[in-house]
């Protein structure tokens, strides 16, 4: 009857061509394990972290990063404030649903970045405009708007708001009020080397829709001095001393209450 250890085991065979032919059964088993370990070349650091699942981009995490790279055109209006707003909100829902779902999403810093960028653009853009704004008033104006010159309509029987009554210009005062204010240039026959002409809000104003420009949204510049000005699209700053018609004002559709005898125009 043969020995058991004799019998060439099923996982290792001890036959003529196996190169552990002729040794004895517990060393056929430890040269075995070597030679395998040898195969596969496992390295001791390494561990298995288990099967690795697709995990698809966040798209809020995505948006967040191009609205924040986007949010550098802030510095050029406040009406682009919203998009470094949109930035971090965006980013936000993307952390968040990313944190209740790690297994479904990933783009963690896609979304960090998103937020850190609109917040440093949406700073800075808020100081140049800050800056820009201030910087473009000339020292001793005031600056006014279209619509703060607006009447209130719910102030019964207002032509003119106070706020602009108050900066009419006064010589007798020893303060010498003088304004400032944007605008464009109505069109009119005259292109060159213009010094007197209509300021209004819009461009979307016409020589022929005249009619529909209210009283109050129109303003006489009249240039002193060698100052003038060439007709432009473009916007136009003019500072001076502002006169104020109430019995113009009070004709809705009638004539110009507003004149400003301008000492800076550009």
């Amino acid at each position: 009857m043969a020995n058991k250890t004799d019998q060439p085991d099923a996982n290792h065979p001890a036959g003529i061509n196996s190169p552990f032919a002729g040794a004895p059964q517990d060393e056929q088993n430890i040269q075995y394990v070597q030679t395998v370990d040898d195969d596969y070349d496992y390295d001791d650091d390494d561990e298995y972290e288990g099967p690795v699942y697709y995990r698809k981009v966040n798209p809020f995490a995505v948006t967040s990063l191009v609205l924040g790279v986007l949010s550098f055109i802030t510095m050029f209006s406040w009406f682009f404030f919203v998009i470094p707003v949109a930035a971090i909100i965006f980013g936000w829902v993307a952390l968040g649903q990313m944190t209740r779902r790690p297994g479904q999403y990933m783009g963690n810093k896609l979304a960090i970045s998103g937020i850190l960028i609109a917040v440093v653009f949406w700073t800075f853009g808020i100081a140049y405009v800050v800056f820009v704004a201030g910087a473009e008033v000339p020292i001793g104006y005031t600056r006014v708007t279209f619509t703060q010159m607006q009447p209130n309509p719910d102030n019964k029987g207002e032509v003119v708001p106070q706020e602009i009554l108050d900066l009419q210009f006064d010589e007798t005062a020893m303060e010498k009020k003088r304004v400032f204010i944007k605008g464009y240039i109505y069109p009119g026959r005259q292109t060159i080397a213009l010094k007197q002409f209509i300021l209004v809000p819009t461009q979307s104003h016409c020589k022929f829709c005249s009619s529909q420009i209210k009283s109050t949204q129109m303003i006489t510049v009249k240039l002193e001095g060698d100052l003038q000005i060439n007709y432009r699209t473009q916007l136009v700053h003019v500072g001076g001393k502002l006169k104020v018609n109430k019995a113009e004002a009070a004709r809705p559709l009638g004539g110009i209450p507003y004149t400003i005898d301008a000492d800076y125009v550009k």
